[in-house]
Order: C-alpha cells, then structure tokens, then sequence
C-alpha cells in the first residue's frame, strides 16, 4: 500500500474511483511497509457511491473545520485534542486507498466486504476497532 501525507490526498492514484481508505496517525517516518491492521491505523471508512476523493474532501473538511458530515473526522479531531479550526496539515496524518473500478452493485458489495474484512482483521489483531471507527 502507497501511504501519502494528508495535504497530498488528491494527488494519490485511484482517488476518482469508489473504494476504501485507511487514515493513519504515523509518528515520524512511514514504515516501508503497512498492513490494513497496523495499530496507527485510526480509521477504516469507504465511498462506494462517489469517489474516494470526494469522501476524503468531507474529511478533511469535518477534521479541519468542525462541521458535520464525517463522524470519523469529528472523533479524530476530538481525540487528538486539537484546535479544529486550523488550516495546518498534521504532519502525523496519512491516508491510503484501494480503489474499486466500476459502479455496478458487485462493486458497491465489493468496496463493502473489503471495509469490513479490513475492520475484522484490524480487530483480530488488535482485540479493538480502529480508534475513529464505531461499528
């Protein structure tokens, strides 16, 4: 998996496709190599109806601004105690996606199972959700 830094998050390839993100709290460098349950992972969420972009967008936008529409966002923002009205990137927040091509209803269950399946490994691993995650 390709992790980049927040304030890169529309340049990642496979962003204008549905599909599932994993936000993570890295302190200092990124490892070489990250699996979908490594405990800096604060996050597991999908777009299976839009773009992982415009998902992304609503993050951000709920993290940095403290207005509604991402409750991951707004639990992150929360627990990191930070000022969410702040226009600085985080330097500890990356993100990664798996996009998913296609727009049928396969690919929508698709982007589902594998937030789920990528939730219950991160469980197995962990005995808890990722922290911003509440189901």
């Amino acid at each position: 998996m390709k992790w980049t830094c927040w304030e890169n998050f529309k340049r990642l390839p496979g962003t204008k496709h549905p599909g599932v993100y994993l936000i993570a709290k890295f302190k200092g460098k990124i490892p070489s190599f990250v699996q979908y349950n490594d405990p800096a992972i604060v996050y597991i969420g999908i777009s299976a109806k839009h773009t992982v972009v415009n998902r992304l967008s609503q993050f951000g936008h709920t993290f940095f601004s403290g207005t509604p529409g991402h409750d991951g966002a707004k639990r992150l923002a929360k627990m990191v105690k930070k000022a969410i009205y702040s226009a600085r990137y985080p330097k500890w927040l990356y993100f990664t996606i798996v996009p998913v091509k296609g727009r049928r209803l396969v690919d929508e269950m698709r982007i589902q199972y594998l937030e789920r399946r990528f939730i219950w490994l991160y469980v197995k691993r962990n005995g808890r959700l990722p922290m911003c995650n509440k189901k």
